[in-house]
């Protein structure tokens, strides 16, 4: 039995007493309802892997909520949703990608952090050292070598500001 289908199955028994109720027929009910709210944001399913994408409480994947994912059913990859909205934080990512971007994260938002510069000057630096749009410029959106890119730029930055007297 695959994981999703564990977890459903352990929510569902745990709600229902009725021994006829079909359980199969109600967990491919409710993979297709997660399915069809996860189609506006991944209507050509997964970023990784073109699997089918589901929208599920984040529970599934860390044991405890924080709020909803959306999950791909084939690699097992996801990613974290706005609160209040069922928008994606970003692309869905592996585990490498999601350390890599939490990390270039951390060093670009000293940027705004340090008070060196505002938060909306950040991601202006960000768009101009990546050479990106302004829809492009997400680190929610980079895979790890775009984001060891930015960590390295980012480094490059900081030596030429620490450098400069004011």
């Amino acid at each position: 039995m695959s994981f999703i289908k564990h977890h459903f199955m352990h929510d569902i028994i745990k709600e229902n007493t009725n021994d006829d109720v079909d359980l199969d027929y109600q967990y491919e009910k409710w993979i297709e309802e997660r399915k069809e709210a996860a189609k506006e944001a991944f209507p050509f399913g997964c970023n990784l892997c073109t699997g089918d994408v589901i929208l599920v409480d984040s529970t599934i994947v860390y044991g405890s909520s924080y709020g909803n994912i959306y999950y791909c059913l084939r690699c097992g990859n996801y990613v974290g949703v706005h609160k209040e909205t069922d928008k994606p934080l970003g692309l869905i990512a592996d585990e490498q990608t999601r350390k890599a971007r939490i990390y270039a994260h951390e060093i670009f938002d000293n940027l705004f952090k340090s008070k060196l510069m505002t938060r909306h000057n950040s991601y202006k630096i960000l768009q101009a050292i990546m050479d990106m749009s302004q829809d492009e410029a997400h680190i929610s959106r980079f895979d790890k070598e775009q984001c060891g890119e930015l960590i390295n730029r980012l480094r490059r930055l900081k030596k030429v500001l620490n450098s400069i007297t004011f």
